[in-house]
């Protein structure tokens, strides 16, 4: 019986491989002829969005509970729009290439003169996002921070905000309804914390946002802001930090690590005179401010950060007028920047390589300026619009100054993705 079942195994496999021999032989595989053909794709239009007027809480005695009210009319700059006075916020789109600001720019500034709250505000109305941070949240005594948010969209959006504060994280869903903004007063949900960072997420569709800021010493009013959201960064530059008054007020440096490792910072303070360097660490997820003292006269503040950071930097001035502002990192421009001024003011343009250039500046009146490596340049200027060039990478701010306060806009990059792609078909 044995040998039986061995002679029936060896035929199975003697069989088997008979099966493999009459199989079909293959075809020769031949490389398969490739097509290439470039496609366009077309970015989004280009939008912007403004605050609009600013935001007064508790009415004009500030005795009304849960009262938010808008107050004035900001001036609002725009090139390559116009505004439509049916929108109760001024918002703009604009299609058609190559995106840049002379395709679309916006900004706004706005005076004010009440008991409870004086001085200039005024911000770039920047490109709608669907997720942004600010780290210059301030609930304490004599300060107020307000968070406005715009949706240009046709449904209903719900923004997800997270406070970060010294001791924990608050989070808290709010909606907005299309074509609506939405104020809220963040001294509840930030526990009239002093120092805290904001960041807002929705599910996709891009919202406006922006922080208005106000303090107070005492019943006086003692200025007012508006700040633009930002994204975190590794390095970054702040132009135009102007110091009327040397020792009056030190400036506050804020920098918010979003990462999951302890962050190095190198911060660099630079004037005519002198530079200073700065190194401090931020651990991960706190918000560190740091009093700096600068010089007076213009002075060019950068940092260098081994993680991703948000930083902002407070100037107050005591000039006509007792105001301050919020700067935030200000956007490169390797191609011309076009940028509409409302009010006579300062235009400080920096250069952050080695070697020195030569910008032209385009407008009511052309110049041109030299700016030396690592080194900054003043250019008075009047209303109107303004083209700037350059042969390589520039900073630019606008700082505003006259009898009612103080204030900066930093332009920002007006682009949406879209390139010309090449897809290969086999």
């Amino acid at each position: 019986m044995k040998i039986l079942l061995r002679l029936l195994a060896s035929a199975a496999v003697l069989g088997s491989i008979a099966a493999l021999y009459l199989l079909p032989t293959p075809a020769a595989i031949t490389e398969a002829t490739v097509d290439s053909q470039l496609v366009g794709v077309e970015p989004l239009p280009l939008q912007a969005g403004c605050p609009g007027p600013l935001v007064e809480v508790g009415g004009a005695q500030g005795t009304d509970l849960g009262e938010i009210s808008r107050i004035g009319s900001p001036l609002v700059a725009v090139h390559g729009a116009s505004l439509d006075s049916e929108q109760s916020w001024a918002r703009f789109e604009v299609a058609g290439s190559p995106q840049s600001t002379e395709l679309l720019s916006a900004n706004q500034v706005q005076s004010v003169d009440r008991p409870r709250i004086r001085g200039l505000a005024g911000v770039n109305c920047g490109q709608p996002n669907n997720f942004g941070y600010f780290v210059s949240g301030n609930s304490g005594p004599g300060n107020e921070s307000i968070l406005i948010l715009g949706n240009p969209n046709k449904v209903e959006v719900l923004v997800e905000l997270e406070l970060t504060l010294a001791d924990e994280v608050i989070s808290e869903r709010v909606p907005v309804a299309a074509g609506a903004q939405k104020s809220i007063s963040l001294v509840a949900l930030s526990g009239a914390e002093p120092i805290y960072a904001l960041s807002y997420r929705t599910s996709g569709l891009a919202v406006s946002a922006y922080m208005q800021h106000r303090t107070v010493n005492g019943l006086t009013a003692t200025g007012v802001d508006l700040v633009a959201p930002q994204l975190a960064r590794e390095s970054g530059l702040f132009p135009g930090i102007e110091v009327v008054t040397e020792g009056f007020a030190p400036a506050e440096l804020r920098v918010f690590n979003p990462s999951l490792e302890e962050a190095a910072v190198v911060v660099q303070l630079q004037n005519s005179e002198q530079t200073e360097t700065l190194r401090f660490s931020v651990p991960a997820g706190a918000i560190v401010s740091q009093k700096v003292s600068l010089a007076a006269g213009a002075n060019l503040v950068s940092f260098n950060s081994d993680q991703l950071v948000v930083t902002a930097l407070k100037n107050q001035i005591l000039d006509e007028g007792l105001d301050f502002s919020w700067l935030v990192p200000s956007d490169g421009f390797a191609e011309p920047l076009r940028m509409v001024i409302s009010r006579t003011g300062t235009l400080f343009i920096a250069n952050p390589a080695a070697e020195s250039m030569t910008v032209i500046i385009q407008g009511p009146e052309n110049q041109s300026a030299v700016i030396p490596g690592f080194g900054q340049v003043a250019v008075a200027v009047k209303p109107g619009s303004y083209l700037i060039s350059g042969p390589n990478t520039f900073h630019a701010l606008l700082s505003i100054k006259n009898s009612t306060g103080y204030t900066t806009i930093a332009p920002t990059q007006m682009r949406n993705f879209g390139e010309e792609l090449e897809v290969r078909v086999r």
